[in-house]
Parts: structure tokens; C-alpha cells; sequence
């Protein structure tokens, strides 16, 4: 004798689905392919926002003895300041793309305007 689980049946084939003759209607097919068609910049969703160390990893070569800030990030953007003994305090800018992050021209971007209005003032203004 076989013992059945509450819920469960003896049978061994799982039944065939009822076949289906709806047709979905413009609205459902436009929102099914606005879900499956990427944001409007194109931008896969960024992960967390990296720790200083990560994105020094990528970073232009710098100096011994640079110092880095926390970085601050909106998106797919990431920011950090560099200072060092020889260098001035510097912005530099990361975007999240093709799976990693990657050093971003600080001028093209903000002449491109392509930073969140969150990020564009402490990195287009600064010095």
C-alpha cells in the first residue's frame, strides 16, 4: 500500500493543459513587449553601489599615495575623488556597463549630459 501526501495524487503523467483560444488583446501584447525591451538609455540595472577599492581597480593609473573617497552613485553611475601627493583632487567617473564597471570621460558625459540630475552638479561643477 502506497501512503499519498495530502494534495498529492498517484498519478504519474501530469495532465496536458486545456488548450487556449484567447486571443490577448493590443494592450497586453504592447505591455508584454514594452517589459521585455530594455530602459529607454539602454542600460542593464546597475548593482550596488561599489566600494572605493573596485572602482580604483579600473581606474586610471594613479600615483602612490592617493587617497580615495566613499564613492557616490545614482544608477548606473559611480563617482570617486582622487587626491594623492601629485595630484590635485580629482572626479572621476564610472558607468556600469556590458557587466562591470568602467572609467567615463567626466567631460563627454557631462557635455553629453548623460549623468542623473543627482550626480551632475557635485561632478560637471566641480572643479
Amino acid at each position: 500500500m502506497i501512503a499519498l501526501l495530502a494534495g498529492c495524487s498517484a498519478d504519474v503523467e501530469p495532465a496536458a493543459p486545456a488548450p487556449s483560444t484567447a486571443v490577448p488583446s493590443a494592450s497586453a501584447a504592447s505591455s508584454a513587449a514594452a517589459a521585455a525591451t530594455p530602459s529607454a538609455t539602454g542600460a542593464a540595472e546597475a548593482p550596488a553601489c561599489p566600494d572605493a577599492a573596485v572602482l580604483a581597480a579600473v581606474a586610471p593609473s594613479q600615483g602612490p599615495g592617493v587617497q580615495l573617497t566613499d564613492p557616490v552613485c545614482s544608477g548606473s553611475w559611480a563617482v570617486i575623488g582622487i587626491s594623492g601627493p601629485t595630484d590635485g583632487p580629482v572626479v572621476q567617473v564610472f558607468r556600469y556597463a556590458g557587466g562591470a564597471w568602467q572609467p567615463a570621460d567626466r567631460a563627454a558625459v557631462c557635455e553629453a549630459g548623460e549623468l542623473p540630475a543627482d550626480l551632475e552638479p557635485g561632478v560637471c561643477q566641480a572643479g
